[in-house]
Order: structure tokens, then sequence, then C-alpha cells
């Protein structure tokens, strides 16, 4: 007996399939369609419905017993701190209400809804090696657009103007936006290079990673650059010893192998702070933080949703602006208790990573738990430096590696039932 989930003898329905790839496909790249026949509904919208239709098509088809995503309660909470803040900004009256709060706030929670997309509609292992795979080759694709754009450029050295961005728009914070998705995304890649067996692919994963982290490199993003760094030593750890040794001495080698304009950027703020000098980005960091901390000292239920912004200029000399560290923004604008609620979904979604390392057997299972886990590590430290969580192009793709890594792991548990049943019982002695 085929020791696999129930439903991998049913045919998958193709087009509920070719959907879902087609959503990772288009998030990184939905910067370049600005589609948007409603207001606050835009093309991603509209392909989610399409898929969320395909899927209620596809239910009767499906043969193993439904089950509740495993991270549905914690993001339900989050959802519903969020929609506290959201009407405490309305009702605060310091800066009007009006329909772009909500829009704001469908944005806000949209995207987890891709959690709970893939978790229900990815049924069977042919259906998650396809979105697997879509999610490496579309984050090799998006660094390989960076890596042309530097050649186009023909940049020697650092530069604000020599930054690239691949697929996320134009200027400098869109370089910052393409730093955070090669860091997050390249230990996808990473981890299947680490357990994959069959030497083609692991050759042609070896050129993805080298072109993923050029295309991070060019974006001269240097909390990318410590994300990534982060996420790949704690998967080199979870492998092995000599992994780990490995990883660590090609991190540490970072200035005689890396490109001299990368190595120029970060060493060039090292260099500032020696000399007591900091450089604009930096000293903007902590201005904006220290306003942040006075703002919640005034408000210690937050401030509102997306009120941020709008109250900063009271509290520092910088307004109209990002916290640039999106734990210091939820506790502004959401309070004691929407941090919380954050730090609470954050630390069970790197729990299922964990949860899958201690069941996965096969080459894929443990690549899947090792990329994700590293994935997320690069995620926490990003925004510690800058707020991802609300943008799409970046943060889509890691709901829908979530809501794999929980769906792996139900199957493997519902096949490890299936073999315990299948074991003859020890007959008792008359």
């Amino acid at each position: 007996m085929d020791s696999r989930s129930p439903s991998s003898a049913v045919p998958h329905p193709r087009m509920l399939m070719y959907m879902l790839v087609v959503l990772v496909a288009f998030m990184p790249n939905m910067r370049r369609f600005q589609f948007t026949p409603l207001p606050g509904v835009n093309l991603l919208n509209i392909f989610f419905l399409i898929a969320l239709v395909l899927f209620f098509a596809a239910r009767p088809k499906f043969t193993d017993p439904p089950r509740s995503a495993p991270l549905r309660n914690y993001l339900f909470f989050f959802w519903l701190v969020s929609l506290m803040a959201m009407v405490n900004g309305m009702i605060m009256g310091d800066v009007p209400a009006s329909l772009n709060d909500v829009i704001f706030y469908k944005n806000h929670v949209f995207y987890m809804g891709l959690y709970f997309l893939y978790f229900h509609a990815v049924r069977d292992r042919k259906t998650l090696d396809w979105v697997y795979w879509a999610l490496i080759i579309v984050t090799a694709v998006a660094g390989l657009q960076a890596v042309r754009q530097y050649i186009a450029l023909g940049a020697t050295s650092y530069s604000t103007g020599a930054r690239v961005s691949g697929p996320f728009g134009h200027g400098w914070q869109s370089s910052n936006t393409a730093g955070v998705f090669y860091a997050q995304y390249a230990p996808i890649i990473f981890g299947e290079l680490l357990y994959q067996k069959r030497k083609f692919l692991k050759l042609g994963l070896a050129g993805a990673m080298a072109i993923t982290v050029l295309g991070l490199f060019y974006t001269y993003s240097r909390k990318s650059y410590y994300a990534l760094a982060a996420g790949v030593m704690l998967m080199g750890a979870s492998a092995s010893k000599a992994v780990l040794v490995v990883i660590a001495s090609v991190v540490l080698s970072f200035p005689v192998w890396a490109p001299e304009s990368a190595v120029e950027r970060l060493l060039g703020s090292e260099e500032q702070q020696e000399t007591g000098e900091k450089d604009e980005s930096t000293e903007s960091r902590y201005v904006l933080w220290e306003g942040a901390i006075a703002m919640w000292h005034d408000n210690p239920m937050g401030v509102g949703l997306e009120r941020f912004k709008h109250h900063i200029g009271n509290y520092s000399p910088i307004s109209n602006l990002d916290a640039h560290n999106y734990y210091v923004l939820v506790l502004a604008e959401m309070g004691p208790l929407g941090e919380f609620a954050y730090l609470l979904m954050i630390f069970m979604m790197y729990r299922e990573g964990s949860k899958l390392a201690k069941v996965a057997r096969s080459a894929r299972e443990k690549a899947l738990a090792s990329g994700f886990k590293g994935a997320m590590v690069a995620f926490i430290i990003a925004n510690t430096f800058g707020s991802a969580f609300n943008f799409g192009d970046m943060m889509g793709n890691l709901w829908v590696l979530t809501a794999l890594v929980s769906r792996m792991r139900c199957m493997i548990e519902q096949e490890l039932a299936a073999e315990q049943a299948l074991k003859p019982r020890p007959r008792m002695m008359a």
C-alpha cells in the first residue's frame, strides 16, 4: 500500500494547481500591474478570488478529512487586535477617519489569507511540489533581474544611483524591498541545495543561490545582508557541525569573495561608526524609535492602525515616515496587546517549522523545514530595521511557504497514523 496520504490517489484539479503557481509568480511582480478596478481591489485580489472559486469547485474531489489550519487562532487573534487598533485610530479624532482606513486594514490582513488558501488547497504532494518549486524559481528569476540591472547600470562602486531593485520598482526604497525579498527567500533555495541528492539539480540550485545572493548584494541593503547571513547560519547549525563550519567560514570571509562595492557599502558604515559619524539612514532610525517610544507613552493603547506617520512629526524632527522597525511600529500603533498578538503569531509560525523538522523523514521534507526556518529568521531580523509586514510583494510568498510547512506536517502525521494502523497488533495470550 502506498504510504502517502489517501488524497494522493485522487487526481488533483489542474486548474487550481496552476492558479496557485500563478499567484506565487505574480506577487513579486505585482508593482508592475497597477490595475485597480475598484477602490482597494487590485489584480492580486482578483487572482485570489479566482483561486478561491477553483478551490470550492474542487472540494468534492478531496477525499482526505478536512483539518483546521494550525495557525488559525493566532492569525484570527492578530486580525481582531488589528481591527481594534483601526477603530481606535478612527475614533481618536486627530486624523479624520476615511475609507482609506478600511482599505489599509483589508490589505493588512489580506496577505495572511494566503495561508488559509494554500493550506486548504494544497492537498497532495504533487501540488505541494509545484508550489514549492515555483517559490524557488520565482526567487531566482527575481535575483537574475537584479543582476541584469546592475550590469546595465555599469557601476563599479557603491552609490545610491547604483542600487538595483529587481521587479520591485525604482529608487532606494525599492532596493530595500528587493533586498528583504532576496534575504527572506534565498534560504528556500539553500535548504533544497543542502538536502537535494540529484547532482544535476544540486548544480542548478547552486547557480540559483549564487544569482539570488548577487542580486541581494547589488541592492546594497545592509539589513538584508545580516538577515540572510543569520538565516543560513541557523540552517547550517541544524544540518550538521561540518556544514555550520563551512557556512560560518564563507560568511566571515565576506570581504574576500563578495563584490567590492558590497564590501564598501557594509564596511563603510562600520568605519563611520569608528570615527563617531552616522550615516543618514542609521541616524534617522534612532530618532524615529525615540519618537515612537514617546508616542506610546502618551498613548498607551496605541495611536491606531496606520497612524504612526501622521503623529511622528509631533515627537521627532522627522515627519510622515514609517518607524523602520515593525516591532516599534506595532507598539506605537496597536499598544502592548498588539505587540503580544504579533509576537505570538511570529513565534507560532517559526514553531511550525520546528514541528516539521521533528517529523521530517525525506530530503524534501527536511529541506522545506530548514528553508522555512532560515526564511523566518531573515524575516524577523529584516523587520527589526524595516516594516516589510504589510507589503504583499515581500510577505505574500512567506505566507504561502508557511502554509506548505503546515500542510506537509499534516500529511506526514496522516501517513504515520496510516502506517501505525497497518501494523499487526500483538495477540493476547490465553
